[in-house]
């Protein structure tokens, strides 16, 4: 074989080696630098709500002009007022009252200046047993149970009933809840229920 031709055999065999190498090599470099296919998802955690049991049977209620829902008992009647207030009944006696008024300065200032005003004896709201803190909706709400005085409540025709005072701060309002259970288990059962159905 004539020299010339082993010296372009070679050079063919050595542009194929390089060929080859360059393949190899760009494979590698690819895979080693591929990005992984996968979706990356970003998760944002949300609070949980609290979750509302509403009792089988009880009706709904929402109210549009402080955006908040409740549920209550079938044999309950509901009557709305004219600024915030709701009355419910059961065979014409009034067993739970609520309404909603401007709230001032922080949540927990505004729960001791209405926890002073339920156990005030001289402005004869509720002559104080206990009180009890809970959440309703999430929200901080403190429970005065006692026995209403003179001023109680929105018909302020409750002097000597036994019951509980509920209230909470939210969105800048105070909200009131007022139990007139006397001592019954049922009415104080459904109004503790009630409670927990509130939602924002």
């Amino acid at each position: 074989m004539p020299e010339e031709k082993v010296k372009k055999t070679s050079v063919w065999v050595w542009v194929g080696v390089a060929v080859i190498v360059l393949v190899v090599a760009a494979v590698a470099i690819w895979a080693l630098t591929k990005k992984d296919d996968t979706t990356t998802t970003e998760t944002t955690t949300e609070v949980a709500k609290p979750t509302v049991v509403i009792p089988d049977g009880w009706l709904g209620f929402t109210s549009q002009k402080y955006h908040f829902s409740l549920s209550y008992p079938s044999d309950y009647t509901i009557a709305e007022g004219p600024t915030g207030t709701l009355k419910f009944s059961k065979a014409g006696t009034e067993l739970i009252d609520m309404y909603v008024y401007a709230a001032n300065g922080d949540e927990d200032g505004m729960m001791t200046s209405t926890e002073a005003l339920y156990t005030d004896d001289a402005k004869g709201y509720m002559i104080m047993d206990a009180v009890v803190q809970s959440k309703v909706a999430g929200i901080t709400c403190k429970t005065v149970s006692g026995k209403f005085g003179k001023n109680a409540g929105i018909s302020q025709t409750h002097e000597g009933v036994l019951g509980s005072t509920a209230f909470f701060t939210k969105n800048d309002a105070q909200y009131v809840f007022d139990s007139y259970d006397n001592g019954d288990a049922v009415a104080a059962k459904n109004f503790t229920d009630l409670l927990g159905t509130i939602s924002f």
